[in-house]
Parts: C-alpha cells; structure tokens; sequence
C-alpha cells in the first residue's frame, strides 16, 4: 500500500495490568498486526507493553479506559464516541478493528466488531450492566458496522439468532496459541512453587458457568488420597468465597488448592504438571484453556456443550457438564487407563499445531484490507 493510503486502526485498549482472557487475545493479535503489516497500522492502548513493541505505531491513550478501573465502561463508552473518532481524523485512520463488541455507534468511519460470545444475555445476573449493554448498544454497534468477527461458529450462530443479522457479514476466526509459551515444559516449577505432586487443574474465572461446584463434587466423590484439585484463577470477590464455602462443604479443605492469579509463565508448567485440565463449563465462546493444555501435553477433560467440541474436536474426553457423574467418570478414567491418557495426550499436541496467534491475525488482516480498499 502507498504511504498516504487510509490507515487502519486497532482499539486495543482493553489491555490491562493483569491480562486474562480477552486481554491476552488483544495483546497477541496486536502484536501479530504488527509483523505482519507495514505503517498502514496504527494501535490504539493504554499498555505500555504494547507500546514498547512499536513506538512509531502504537499510540498511547488514557489510562482511565483500561480494564484497570471500574468505571472504565462509562469512560470507555464516552471515549469511543468521541476521542477515538477525534484521533482517527488526525491519524488518517479509514478502518478501526475492535477485538471486543465496542466501538463507534454513529460515524463515516468504517468498522468491524468481535463477538467473542452472549454471556450477558445467557446470564444478566452475572454480567447485570454488560446484560443492558449486550441489549440495547449492541444492535447499535452491529448497525454501524461494516462487519462482525466471531471467535467460534457457536458464537456465529447465537449472535445471527439473538440479533437477527443478515445483511452484515460475518466472520468466524478462530483464537490462536503462542506456541512458545505453551509447550510441554519441566513439572519442578509446579511441584516446588505450588508445592503439588498429582493434580487435576481448572484454569479461568470462578463464575457460576464455570461450573466448578460440580467439578468440586466429582471430585470429592472419587475419594483419591494422592491427588489435589487446583483452581488457578483470579480470587474474586464474589465468587470465591461461595466456592470456599462449597469446599469447606465437601470436607475438601486439604484436598482443593485456589492459586490465585498465576502469571502467564506459570501456566505451561501447571499444565505439564496436572494429570489433567478440567474444563466443564456450561457455555463457552471459545474456551483458551484446554487448546493451551493441549499443547502442553495435558489431557482435557471438557464439556460436551457450547463451542468446546468445536474447538477441541476428537482431542477431548467429554463430559456431560450437568452430570456430576459424567464428571467424576471423566477423572476417573484419565488416572486410571494410561492408553487413554497417552492417547489424548499425542490427540492434543497434534490438535494445538492448528491454532496459532499469527494464522488469526492474518485473516483478520484480509478482512480489514478488504475493506479499507473499498472490496467489502
């Protein structure tokens, strides 16, 4: 592309301190953009950690819209209606990509959105103010959009339902792995910082969807004196102390470690540690987790709903999620049948290989180049 092309735009700022879930998506993609593009890109953030990979490309803005405060949705909202749009006119932005289901709800820019899933809508006493903004800003966004990106086609499918869409297109594009963090590693760091021997794992929030209560109780069920059950996740405020309360109830006080928030560099040696990852949520729009054991040589032991058998395809023991039965048989059989486990294990490192930060990345890019050049 010429130098005075219109450039396209990435809203990274979403990113925060401690980057979970769609923080660690924005981060890769951004970061992926930018070796794949040349200085038609521009990125929008707060984070630092962005702006040190592209000092040229990756413009510094308000701090107070990060995910680091709370009540960065009424500052987010106010700054994309009108300082993005501002700095978009003096950057010569034509195209601004969104990795979240924000952006710009009146404007001659053009615009794609990410829908990573409807958890607002399935839950709105979980998420009461994202609920309102699933249901009444989204249909606005998704108007004043030139397409829409989703992460899985369980997601495709539960937006194209929920908001009727059929003149906008949509993409699926799948999440990526950074295949040189996730990798099978050494299980010491596990054993000496975490102080574990055998373990099943969970790795993500404690909401209720999660399901961890069930997990929980297939766990107890199996009566095993050498294994733990480790929860590595942010302790929250609201729902950790309810899954306390549930351990205290099962009498699983020595038996459940909560790590806490573990940095992203733990995590592949967890996962080469546990005997298996356990991921029985009852809905997800994609599910990182077991695609990141996956490539760590751990076996998953996922639900059978949602977006999971998308994502993990024949790599997975499935569970039923609503069955605490289902569950425990799915741990039960990990431990006890090692064909079995060697078998999801090879299953998922050949699975992993298929999923990279850069493949997502570069669809994208064709999505947006297309349409800054008018093609879409």
């Amino acid at each position: 592309m010429g130098k005075n092309t219109p450039r396209i735009a990435v809203n990274a700022t979403n990113v925060c301190a401690k980057a979970t879930g769609l923080q660690v998506a924005t981060i890769e993609i951004a970061k992926e953009m930018l070796k794949q593009m040349d200085n038609n890109l521009l990125i929008y953030t707060c984070s630092q950690l962005l702006k040190n990979l592209d000092n040229s490309r990756v413009k510094l803005v308000s701090r107070y819209i990060s995910a680091d405060y709370w009540i960065r949705g009424i500052f987010r909202m106010l700054w994309c209606q009108s300082f993005l749009p501002m700095h978009m006119l003096a950057d010569n932005v034509h195209t601004i990509y969104s990795p979240v289901p924000e952006g710009l709800l009146l404007s001659k820019f053009q615009q794609v959105i990410t829908f990573h899933d409807i958890l607002p809508l399935l839950y709105p006493d979980i998420y009461p103010r994202q609920s309102l903004f699933f249901r009444y800003i989204a249909p606005l966004l998704i108007r004043a959009s030139k397409a829409i990106i989703c992460i899985s086609e369980n997601t495709k499918a539960d937006i194209t339902r929920e908001y009727k869409i059929k003149n906008i297109p949509i993409y699926v594009v799948y999440q990526g792995l950074n295949h040189f963090i996730f990798r099978p590693r050494d299980t010491s760091l596990a054993k000496q910082k975490y102080q574990l021997n055998r373990f099943f794992l969970y790795v993500g929030h404690m909401l209720p969807y999660k399901n961890l209560d069930r997990a929980l109780e297939a766990f107890s069920r199996l009566k095993l004196p050498e294994h733990k059950f480790v929860i590595v996740g942010n302790k929250d405020n609201k729902f950790y102390p309810k899954l306390q309360a549930k351990v205290m109830e099962l009498k699983l006080k020595d038996k459940v470690v909560f790590t806490g928030y573990a940095p992203i560099e733990d995590l592949p040696h967890l996962y080469s540690a546990a005997d298996a990852l356990v991921f029985p949520s009852l809905y997800e729009g994609f599910g990182l987790p077991p695609l990141e054991a996956m490539a760590c040589g751990c076996p998953v032991i996922a639900s059978s709903v949602a977006s999971l058998p998308e994502v993990c395809g024949e790599s997975a023991y499935y569970v039923d999620p609503y069955n605490i039965d289902s569950i425990a048989e799915g741990m039960y059989k990990i431990i006890n049948n090692p064909h079995l486990k060697k078998h999801l294990v090879e299953r998922g490192l050949e699975r992993a290989q298929r999923f990279s930060w850069a493949k997502t990345a570069n669809q994208i890019i064709q999505i947006l180049e297309e349409i800054n050049e008018g093609k879409l």
